[in-house]
């Protein structure tokens, strides 16, 4: 499988995770994206979620605008010297929409179908028959953060 050859997660370290997420939400925060619980959602993080614009300002601090990813230098010497040097990767439609897929199962926001082919609506399909996603009129949402890697995968195929 497409899986073999990474390493395999200890079912310790994953029952404590679910563990941890469960204790956490029974005490009333929301598990609204991969890495963040709250009362309240973070409106900084939403806009790296829906793939807005955004500046990295500093040595390593990415931006992106344009459909154009900038990534200035990490070290910090070399920065100072030349805070201006960036590279650049440019995302054509088919990055964009991997992007978007996986942002899209990483948070509550949901996976817009609209960005899907239709083969990815097929195995997005078979998805929600077998309860790993859900969805409504226009959005797939992914019910366990977990899983957003590998149920990206699938879709694209």
């Amino acid at each position: 499988t497409a899986f073999a050859a990474t390493p395999q997660v200890r079912q310790e370290d994953e029952n404590l995770a679910l563990f941890v997420a469960q204790q956490i939400t029974q005490r009333g925060f929301t598990h609204y994206e991969i890495s963040n619980f709250g009362t309240y959602q973070s409106r900084h993080n939403k806009g790296y979620w829906e793939l807005k614009e955004y500046i990295g300002a500093g040595a390593g601090a990415v931006g992106y605008r344009k459909n154009r990813r900038y990534y200035p230098q990490t070290d910090i010497e070399a920065y100072l010297h030349a805070p201006l040097k960036c590279a650049e990767e440019r995302l054509d439609e088919e990055a964009l929409r991997t992007e978007r897929l996986f942002l899209g199962l990483r948070c509550n926001l949901g996976l817009p179908k609209q960005i899907l082919t239709d083969p990815m609506h097929q195995r997005a399909a078979f998805l929600c028959s077998e309860q790993k996603l859900k969805e409504d009129a226009t959005h797939y949402y992914n019910p366990n953060f977990f899983l957003s890697d590998e149920l990206a995968l699938y879709i694209l195929g």
